[in-house]
């Protein structure tokens, strides 16, 4: 590949990113610098294999308690008196009583709704309790610091030993409405909430963190605005899924239906059928404990967790969630549209064992023993429930049989998802409402110098994810009438081929489609053009030409979908892009694109 890239005018292999931009490793300068968008937060698999998700906190000046942003009430704050537990700098307050039975607090006005996870770490000084409350809300929790415990109204409370001797002390609950955020010294573990002390001592306090969901992640440092870490708007996706190298993840527009996707005990999912549902017991593909485990009683029954939702008929959609055993080998999926909906899965082997007619079912590893399953299907019925549950036993007919479960053994799930489209895309996680990511877009403008003008080479290395969206990589002159692309997948007569476009001044001169049919997983394919000299190959093989072609002149580059638009679906990991401003040969080709 060295005399290759010898050659090459541009080279795109998604390494270096940084906010809406993508660099390409040649030329060393900013003229093969590609724009990046995406209007929204999104998800990937990070470089050590776990799912990404975008996590804020909402505080302001979390480690500075001296700053006005937190209101003091009977209490003063002495600043960096003590080792925090993060990374042992002397950045930890001193918070100290004033005399008098009655509130002594700190608060800092934040409104917000829904589910919600309140993290500090604190340390005993002369003083051993503290409650976290929320105004305008009978929620609260309280934390012994001397002995490690805690307990809670409203929510669930946790206290876990950290370093320094401090303890991270976390409070979820959920709220329609509230106020502020508030810590505030109690006299015991059963105090009640807002409860006067009398107490003059003090304890240490040490970065304080509001997130969305039913769990503490870790720690984000604030100082005058909320921070985001992850990808947030407008940043590339890097994917490591199941690879050390990654590739760009580019993605059409698409929302997940599935409300409280990684909260299986909310009420929203319907669980009427003797299984209990354990929240926050396992690790999840996140890396978090915020998987729940779905555990069939000792008696007879059906045992499904299950969801109904209202659907658009004759239309493709897709439902995945990750799982893992737990004590069963097996899991089924079961949807109330037409006679035949069962679909099976072997979690030990990593396999589909049933698919219902009407079905296309899958299954992905996500490491550590996770799979990503599911079924694309085109529903029958505007109303539809779909039922899931971890099974004894393997899935092998469409009989919907009860079992009997032993109290102990089930499977973990997180994460489900129901989107329209006709395959799986990457996680969206959601709260008590439907979340759209939007799509991604990358292109470049004015790079005349660096596109052969008359003749050159675009070659491509991605990954199909088993989409019906095609993904382009075109140059033009930012018209479709001085247009040409390779794409790959793109739909045909019902088949999934290679296909190369050339439109000049307006006029169609090439186009063609592969004769192999392109699989899920990963290609490379190049198209090579001169005048009256045009080629396609795919994989290493020669997938037809064109000998009566003229060349349109072009400045720019897009990898898009079905148009020319940035908006345009796609759905593909794009591993490498590299432009020869000059024609190779077909034996260059077939080494090139060779797998």
């Amino acid at each position: 590949m060295s005399a290759f890239y010898d050659l090459a005018s541009l080279v795109l292999v998604p390494s270096g990113t940084k906010s809406a931009k993508i660099y390409a490793q040649k030329p060393m300068t900013t003229d093969g610098q590609l724009a990046f968008s995406r209007s929204t937060t999104a998800t990937r698999v990070a470089s050590n294999g776990l799912i990404e998700k975008v996590r804020t906190n909402l505080i302001t000046y979390s480690e500075q308690f001296d700053n006005a942003a937190w209101a003091k009430t009977n209490a003063t704050v002495t600043a960096n008196t003590t080792a925090n537990p993060i990374n042992g700098a002397l950045t930890a307050d001193t918070i100290t009583l004033a005399a008098g039975t009655v509130q002594k607090f700190l608060a800092q006005a934040l409104t917000h709704s829904g589910s919600f996870t309140k993290s500090v770490y604190l340390k005993a000084g002369t003083h051993q309790f503290v409650q976290i409350l929320i105004s305008g809300n009978t929620s609260f929790a309280n934390f012994d610091l001397v002995n490690g415990t805690s307990s809670a109204s409203g929510g669930v409370a946790t206290i876990t030993a950290v370093a320094n001797g401090f303890y991270r002390c976390t409070f979820s609950y959920t709220v329609a409405s509230g106020l502020n955020v508030t810590f505030i010294a109690v006299d015991s573990l059963a105090a009640i909430r807002a409860e006067a002390t009398s107490s003059t001592g003090n304890f240490i306090a040490f970065g304080f963190q509001s997130e969305t969901g039913d769990i503490a992640t870790d720690y984000i440092a604030t100082t005058s605005a909320a921070v985001s870490v992850g990808p947030v708007a407008n940043v590339p996706r890097l994917d490591y899924l199941n690879s050390s190298c990654p590739r760009l993840l580019l993605e059409p527009q698409r929302q997940n239906l599935v409300l409280f996707s990684e909260q299986l005990d909310n009420a929203y999912w319907t669980n009427a059928e003797a299984t209990t549902v354990s929240a926050n017991v396992g690790v999840s593909p996140d890396g978090y404990t915020n998987a729940d485990k779905l555990i069939p009683q000792a008696t007879s029954n059906l045992h499904r967790l299950s969801r109904s939702f209202t659907v658009t008929t004759a239309t493709p959609y897709t439902f995945s969630a990750f799982v893992k055993r737990a004590g069963y080998d097996y899991f089924l999926i079961r949807t109330s549209d037409a006679a035949n909906n069962n679909i099976g899965y072997d979690l030990l082997n990593g396999t589909v064992t049933y698919t219902a007619s009407g079905y296309t079912s899958f299954i992905e590893s996500y490491g550590n023993d996770w799979y990503r399953i599911g079924f694309v299907r085109s529903f029958t019925a505007s109303s539809i429930t779909i039922n899931f549950r971890p099974n004894p036993t393997i899935i092998s007919t469409n009989a919907l049989d009860n079992i009997t479960g032993d109290g102990t053994s089930g499977g973990f799930v997180w994460g489900a998802q129901l989107e329209l489209g006709a395959y799986a895309t990457s996680y969206v996680n959601t709260l008590n409402s439907a979340v759209t990511r939007g799509a991604d877009a990358c292109s470049k403008t004015g790079i005349s110098s660096l596109i052969g003008q008359t003749e050159g080479t675009l070659f491509v290395e991605a990954e199909y994810i088993d989409g019906v969206d095609d993904a382009r990589v075109s140059l033009s002159d930012g018209t479709t009438n001085n247009w040409m692309f390779i794409s790959a997948p793109e739909p045909t007569g019902g088949l999934i081929k290679m296909r190369m476009y050339i439109n000049e001044g307006g006029v169609n001169q090439v186009n063609k489609f592969s004769s192999t049919i392109v699989t899920k997983g990963v290609h490379k394919y190049a198209m090579a053009y001169k005048a009256n000299d045009v080629v396609m190959y795919l994989d290493g093989n020669n997938e037809g030409s064109d000998t009566l072609a003229t060349i349109p002149a072009c400045s720019r580059f897009d990898i898009t979908g079905s148009s020319m638009a940035s908006s345009a679906l796609i759905s593909t990991g794009i591993k490498q892009v590299i432009f020869f401003p000059t024609r190779l040969s077909n034996a260059d080709l077939a080494t090139l694109t060779t797998i």
